[in-house]
């Protein structure tokens, strides 16, 4: 017969090993290291970007974009311009240019020190979390922020001497001594131009009955806000027979516009990785000998650590895979995608051949009117939010305003 002793003493260890169980869950779910005292970061995800707080020179704080695919810190000269003087800086007048591996020439300005009569390069100082995580020349470009953060901030930097793990779905972030419980992993090698990590594997791509295999390099951009970026010539090589769309869109990084073509609700497969309803995207031109970039939407599933030290993108899938909403094209729509930037719509993308194209719509015009509200500050995020529109206006550049309607 069980004594009144043994059944408080079994209900004590039922309710420790309960404890025990839920902080070992805890602690996996967070990171793949069991050692305690890690270093946590704070971030923000935001219209699928991750900005980080930051404080630049001790005085002026902001929000800088993560991104694996840049060497150096770019700030926006708008947010230099307004600042210049606690950051002691002024905007060279004479930009740098430069080309990139695919051919495309792109000008950059340059910081220098903000004192009369002399010019000189002056560094800055970037502390995230109490860390400085930079103390050298930083570039400066337009478009290189937006409502969110003012600049960009290389993964790596956080990651000198560390390893940075990532767990967008739970909204953690950490730097790492050592990893533990690992479940899989892929070497990469650090591509020269971007600096972004590179790994070499086979991606399995299915249309409806039909699976097509890539095989080659892919970097890991978090800064591509998309599932997978492929060359053109992929698709028209390789991927025949999968149905796509034609866009024109906004480019805001370099100031016009671009056409790009995308296909919906394929399947993929990237080592143990695996995902329903991805979005690829094609480009024109592509780094050389670069097949595609996964980028962040695919990442933001994946609890994920980048070791730059020994070259190991390590991975868990949190569950067996990852479940993208389907994406429908319905031809009755606008064929339209909406940019937010402050407190103004824009018209971010254009479907070929819908009726905002047949109605001359264009890229950056801004919208002025949605349904029966006229954008303004007060309700500009609401507005950018709305599941349902019937009717939009559009300004353009000329004064002229386009009406649509379903």
């Amino acid at each position: 017969m069980i004594s009144y002793k043994q059944i408080i003493m079994m209900f004590c260890m039922f309710v420790y090993g309960t404890s025990v169980f839920s902080q070992t869950e805890k602690v996996q779910s967070f990171s793949f290291s069991n050692s305690e005292g890690y270093n946590r970061i704070p971030f923000n995800y935001i219209n699928d970007r991750i900005y980080i707080p930051a404080i630049i020179e001790d005085s002026v704080r902001c929000n800088l974009f993560l991104d694996t695919g840049s060497k150096n810190v770019w700030l926006d000269s708008t947010f230099v311009e307004k600042n210049k003087k606690q950051l002691s800086l002024i905007i060279n007048p004479q930009p740098n240019n430069s080309t990139t591996p695919d051919g495309t020439r792109r000008f950059y300005q340059t910081l220098f020190v903000w004192k009369k009569g002399q010019e000189k390069k002056q560094n800055q100082k970037i502390q995230v979390n109490n860390t400085v995580v930079f103390e050298e020349h930083p570039a400066v470009a337009d478009h290189r922020g937006d409502a969110y953060g003012k600049g960009v901030l290389p993964l790596a930097l956080l990651a000198k001497n560390k390893i940075v793990n990532i767990n967008i779905k739970e909204k953690k972030m950490a730097l790492l001594d050592r990893i533990d419980n690992k479940s899989d992993s892929i070497r990469f090698e650090i591509e020269p131009y971007t600096s972004a990590p590179l790994i070499k594997t086979e991606i399995l791509l299915q249309d409806a009955d039909t699976s097509y295999l890539l095989k080659g390099s892919f970097l890991l951009d978090l800064g591509f806000r998309g599932d997978l970026m492929l060359s053109e010539s992929i698709l028209e090589k390789q991927l025949k027979g999968v149905p796509y769309y034609e866009f024109v869109y906004a480019s805001s990084a370099i100031g016009n516009t671009s056409s790009i073509k995308e296909s919906y609700n394929l399947s993929l497969k990237i080592d143990n990785i695996q995902a329903k309803n991805i979005r690829v995207t094609y480009v024109q031109k592509m780094p050389p000998d670069i097949i595609g970039v996964i980028g962040i939407i695919m990442l933001k599933h994946i609890n994920f650590a980048l070791d730059y030290r020994n070259c190991f993108f390590h991975y868990h899938m949190q569950e067996p895979s990852i479940q993208n909403k389907a994406h429908f094209i319905n031809e009755k729509d606008f064929g339209i995608f909406f940019m937010k930037q402050s407190s103004l719509l824009y018209i971010a993308q254009v479907r070929k051949g819908g009726k905002a194209d047949l109605s001359g719509v264009k890229p950056f015009d801004q919208i002025v009117q949605v349904n029966d509200d006229f954008v303004t500050i007060e309700n500009c995020d609401s507005l950018y939010r709305l599941s349902y529109v019937k009717k939009i206006v559009v300004q353009q550049k000329s004064g002229k305003k386009i009406t649509l309607q379903k």
